[in-house]
């Protein structure tokens, strides 16, 4: 009986730690990707809010590469007038593709391109 808890024990440590070095592997594939597409953009996080300020005028709160989607993309956050807008940008080009406004109910986004 001591044996097979001994045993049990054991294989729950080694399943644990396999599954953090599965995670920590996983980790390190996003951080490199997104490397390789901050190292790969044209411009920089600093133009991407530039250029969507320009769009929204008004404070930027947030940005940052979402590298989740395909391909990747900026999101800046800027809030004007008590809005909120989400302007989604192409790194490559500094293009805006998206303006999405949203409101306090969020079930009534409207969309400005």
């Amino acid at each position: 009986m001591r044996k097979t808890m001994v045993f049990g024990m054991f294989l729950a440590t080694l399943l644990a730690s396999a599954s953090s070095v599965a995670a920590i592997e996983v980790k390190e594939h996003e951080s490199d990707l997104e490397h390789r597409t901050l190292m790969a953009a044209r411009i920089d996080l600093g133009q991407a809010i530039n250029e969507a300020l320009k769009k929204i005028p008004g404070k930027a709160v947030s940005a940052e590469l979402d590298d989740e989607v395909s391909p990747p993309v900026y999101c800046v956050e800027v809030f004007d007038h008590g809005e909120e807008y989400e302007i989604i940008l192409d790194p490559m080009t500094g293009n805006i593709l998206h303006v999405q406004q949203d409101d306090a109910d969020e079930d009534d986004d409207k969309d400005r391109s």
